[in-house]
């Protein structure tokens, strides 16, 4: 063998094998973007079923905002319809307390004249 049919052949060597590099990298390339793909996939999947699961919450939460507003609404009811009677018995109770308060000035009026009849009579005792 002769150094030119060596020198070919150690070439054509290396060709082959930088030929069977880039071979290699395309499949590396093609299995590389084949698993992407398949996370992407697996993502698409997984975001997906969060976002039906975060819907079923979202209801959930809907539904119970429902009720307790509903609720606070009878809460709010009952206080108005207890805050009416309250005051209606309170009006009441005012209304007993100017009557009374009505009452004892006219019994402090009528002491005052009993006591002052009866200073004018003590007066005409010491008098006589």
């Amino acid at each position: 063998m002769t150094i030119k049919d060596s020198g070919t052949e150690f070439a054509t060597k290396i060709h082959n094998e930088l030929v069977q590099i880039r071979a290699n990298q395309i499949e590396l390339a093609q299995d590389l973007t084949e698993r992407i793909n398949d996370v992407a996939n697996r993502v698409k999947k997984l975001d997906s079923r969060v976002e039906a699961r975060f819907d079923a919450v979202d209801k959930r939460l809907d539904a119970m905002e429902t009720k307790v507003e509903a609720r606070f609404d009878a809460v709010d009811k009952r206080f108005e319809a207890m805050e009416t009677k309250f005051e209606a018995k309170f009006d009441a109770v005012d209304k007993r307390f100017d009557t009374l308060e009505s009452s004892q000035k006219s019994m402090l009026t009528l002491q005052q004249e009993m006591l002052g009849v009866l200073v004018s009579i003590q007066r005409n005792l010491d008098v006589n």
